[in-house]
C-alpha cells in the first residue's frame, strides 16, 4: 500500500510539472535568458558573438581594423568597441547588433558611474574626449598633458579620473611608469586641472575601483604585486602572481580574480582568486582563496553577471575559457578567432539570440548585394598579370606637367584570392599573401611587414564566394598575422555628390582616414580605394615618413578578351600630398603562373645569398609586441 501511494505521489508530481511547463508560453520562452559572449579578435578584425551555452558563433562584428577592447554600457544595452589600427570607436546595439555611431579615437576609454559620459583618449594622445553616452554627441575635449594612457577609470563619486601610462609598443629599454596619474574631472568644461601622482609598482597596466570603498588597485605588470592605494595616496602592496595583467572583481565585489602572463615567450599563464570586503578599515580585508597554472596566454577576462563563472581570454591557443571562480577549476572552452584582446559577456533574452544567428542586417545585405554586382562585371580567372607605368607629382595641388618625376615601371601579377608579387625595374621585388608584405632591393636586403593590398582583393573579387569576399575585404583571413589590413564591412553609407550616388563601404563619415571602397550605385564600378597600412610612427622632431594613408582611384573600366574587367588609368593619392598617375596596360589573364612566383620562404632564401654589399641576411620579422598593444 505503502509502495502504491509513493508510486501515485511521484506520477502527481510528473503531472505537475507538465502542466507548470506547458503554462509557460512561446512569450515567456522567449524572454528567457541566455549568456552572451563577445570577444575582440584583433587578428582578424571582427568581434565575435558566442552563445556559451552552445559554443555556437552566432555572427561576427566588423566596425573597424584591431579590435582591442570593448567597453559595455552601463544599462547593458550598448557595446562601445575601440579599434586599435583604425583609431575608431564604434558604439554597437546589442538587441540587433546595429553599429549606432563611430567617432575617431582608439582608446583607453570608460564610462562614469553615473554612465552619462563615455570618457576616452587616443593613445598616445593626451586629449580626453568627452562624448554625452546616450545621444553620443561629442561634447568636449581636454588636453590633460598625460600621454600614452593605457587604462583609465572614474572614481566611484565620478569627480576624479584615474590614468595610467603604459608603452605598449616598446620593449627595452622602456620609459617605466611607476604611479598613476589622478586627474580631477567635472562634466561642466574646467577652469583649471592640476593632476596629481600616486605611487604604485614598476609598469602599471590595469586599474579597478572598487564602488565600497575609497580605494583603487592596480596590477603592476613589471612585479608581482598589485598596488592598493586610498584617497590619501597610501599604498599597500598585495602579493600575487608574477607578470600581472588584469584585475578581475565579481559583481559583488566579494571576489576578485587576477591573471598572470609574462609574454608571448612563456608558455604558461596564472590565476589567482581572493575574497574580498572593500567596506572594512582602515585597509580592505583581501584573503587569497586559490591559485592556478594554465597553458597559455591569458590577457583579459570578464565575471559573468550572476557572479557563478568567470571567462578568460587565452590568446595564445585562441580559446575563451570558463573557469570556476572560487577553486579557479577549468570547465570548458570555446574557439575565438587570432590574436584575441578583449571580452564582455551579457544576458540576452532568447528571442534576441535567435535574431542575431538568423536574421542579417540590412547594411550586410546592401554589401552582398553590391559584391554580386561587381562579381557579375568579369568573370572569374587563376591569375592575372599587367604593367604599370607610373608618374609621380610630389605636390598633390600642382599641374600633372609640374615637377613630374621620371616615369617608373611595375610588374604586377596576381593570383587567387591575394597573392601579389610586384617587381621593378632597378630589381626589387616584393611579395604580399595573407597579410604579410615580404620585399627584397637590388642589394638582397630584405624585410617584412604586416601589410595587406586592398586594391589586391578588389581585382580578385571576381574569383570569390561572396562569403569570400566578404571576409576578404574585411580582412578576416584564418592564421594572417595581426595588423592586417582591412574594411569596417558592417558600416555602409550612401553618399550624393552632385548627379552621382556612391555606397561608401567602411565608414559612416566619408572622409574619414580610415579604410573605405566607394562604388558607383548605378554602374557597381569601384572608384575610389582608401587603404591604411600600419605605420609606427618616429618619435621627437624625426621626420615623420609615410603616413599610412593610400588612396587609389580607378578610371577607364574595359573589357579584356571581353570578360575580364579592368581599369585602365589609376590614380594614387599618398598621405594627401603625393599624387601617382599610373597607366594599365600589357593585361594578361589565365597565363598559368607558377606558385613559386609567389612563395614567401623562397624570397627569404633569395637574401642568403650573399651580396656584394653584405655578408650576411637582413631578414627580420616584425617583432609582434611592437605591433599591438
Amino acid at each position: 500500500m505503502q509502495l502504491i501511494c509513493s508510486s501515485a505521489l511521484v506520477w502527481c508530481i510528473l503531472v505537475l510539472c507538465i502542466n507548470i511547463t506547458a503554462s509557460v508560453g512561446p512569450l515567456q520562452a522567449e524572454n528567457m535568458e541566455v549568456s552572451l559572449a563577445y570577444v575582440a579578435n584583433a587578428g582578424n578584425n571582427h568581434i565575435q558573438v558566442i552563445d556559451l551555452a552552445s559554443g555556437r558563433t552566432l555572427r561576427k562584428i566588423y566596425a573597424g581594423v584591431t579590435p582591442w577592447r570593448l567597453v559595455l554600457s552601463p544599462d547593458r544595452t550598448r557595446l562601445w568597441a575601440q579599434h586599435w589600427a583604425s583609431e575608431t570607436t564604434a558604439v554597437i546595439d546589442l538587441q540587433d547588433l546595429a553599429i549606432a555611431r563611430v567617432f575617431s579615437a582608439r582608446g583607453p576609454g570608460a564610462f562614469t558611474t553615473k554612465g552619462d559620459h563615455f570618457l576616452t583618449l587616443n593613445w598616445p594622445g593626451s586629449a580626453l574626449h568627452v562624448i554625452d553616452g546616450e545621444t553620443f554627441t561629442h561634447l568636449d575635449t581636454r588636453v590633460t598633458e598625460v600621454p600614452k594612457v593605457y587604462d583609465l577609470l572614474p572614481a566611484p563619486d565620478d569627480k576624479t579620473l584615474y590614468m595610467v601610462q603604459f608603452d605598449p609598443l616598446i620593449q627595452d629599454p622602456r620609459e617605466q611608469f611607476g604611479y598613476v596619474v589622478s586627474y580631477p574631472f567635472t562634466p561642466a568644461k574646467p577652469v583649471a586641472s592640476f593632476p596629481t601622482s600616486h605611487r604604485t609598482g614598476p609598469s602599471p597596466v590595469h586599474i579597478v575601483t572598487p564602488a565600497q570603498g575609497v580605494f583603487f588597485l592596480t596590477a603592476d605588470r613589471e612585479s608581482n604585486r598589485l598596488s592598493l592605494v586610498n584617497a590619501l595616496g597610501d599604498r599597500r602592496a598585495v602579493p600575487t602572481c608574477l607578470a600581472p595583467r588584469r584585475i578581475l572583481l565579481s559583481p559583488d565585489e566579494t571576489r576578485m580574480v587576477v591573471l598572470c602572463w609574462a609574454g608571448k615567450e612563456v608558455r604558461k599563464s596564472h590565476l589567482v582568486a581572493y575574497r574580498t570586503d572593500f567596506t572594512t578599515r582602515p585597509w580592505p580585508t583581501i584573503t587569497q582563496e586559490a591559485t592556478a597554472e594554465l597553458n597559455g596566454g591569458l590577457v583579459a577576462g570578464r565575471f559573468a553577471p550572476s557572479g557563478d563563472r568567470l571567462y578568460v581570454v587565452d590568446q595564445t591557443h585562441r580559446r575563451l575559457r570558463e573557469v570556476h571562480p572560487r577553486d579557479l577549476q577549468l570547465l570548458r572552452s570555446h574557439t575565438t578567432g587570432d590574436v584575441p584582446m578583449d571580452v564582455e559577456v551579457v544576458r540576452a533574452p532568447v528571442r534576441v539570440r535567435d535574431r542575431l544567428a538568423t536574421q542579417e542586417l540590412p547594411s550586410r545585405q546592401t554589401l552582398k548585394t553590391l559584391l554580386t554586382r561587381l562579381q557579375n562585371l568579369s568573370q572569374p580567372f587563376t591569375d592575372i598579370s599587367w604593367t604599370e607605368t607610373t608618374t609621380r607629382t610630389d605636390d598633390v595641388a600642382a599641374p600633372l606637367h609640374h615637377e613630374a618625376q621620371p616615369a617608373k615601371r611595375l610588374k604586377v601579377s596576381l593570383k587567387r584570392p591575394n597573392r601579389v608579387r610586384i617587381e621593378t625595374e632597378d630589381g626589387r621585388v616584393r611579395i604580399a599573401q595573407g597579410g604579410t608584405s615580404a620585399s627584397v632591393d637590388k642589394h638582397g636586403r630584405s624585410w617584412v611587414a604586416p601589410r595587406q593590398d586592398l586594391v589586391s582583393v578588389l581585382y580578385a573579387l571576381p574569383t570569390l564566394s561572396v562569403e569570400e569576399a566578404l571576409r576578404e575585404l574585411a580582412g578576416d583571413v584564418p592564421g594572417s598575422p595581426f595588423l592586417r589590413g582591412g574594411i569596417a564591412i558592417d558600416l555602409i553609407t550612401e553618399v550624393k555628390e552632385g548627379h552621382h550616388r556612391f555606397y561608401v563601404i567602411g565608414t559612416m563619415t566619408p572622409g574619414a582616414r580610415v579604410p573605405q571602397l566607394w562604388v558607383d550605385a548605378e554602374t557597381g564600378y569601384p572608384t575610389n580605394l582608401v587603404e591604411r597600412f600600419p605605420v609606427i610612427r618616429p618619435r621627437g622632431h624625426k621626420p615623420q615618413g609615410f603616413g599610412g594613408v593610400v588612396e587609389t582611384k580607378f578610371y577607364d573600366f574595359t573589357l579584356i578578351e571581353n570578360a575580364y574587367l579592368m581599369p585602365m588609368r589609376l590614380e594614387r593619392v599618398v598621405d594627401g600630398r603625393l599624387m601617382q598617375q599610373v597607366r594599365v596596360e600589357q593585361i594578361r589573364v589565365n597565363t598559368g603562373i607558377s606558385d613559386r612566383r609567389f612563395d614567401l620562404p623562397r624570397l627569404d632564401r633569395i637574401n642568403l645569398q650573399p651580396s656584394q654589399e653584405l655578408t650576411k641576411s637582413t631578414f627580420s620579422h616584425i617583432n609582434p609586441d611592437k605591433s599591438l598593444p
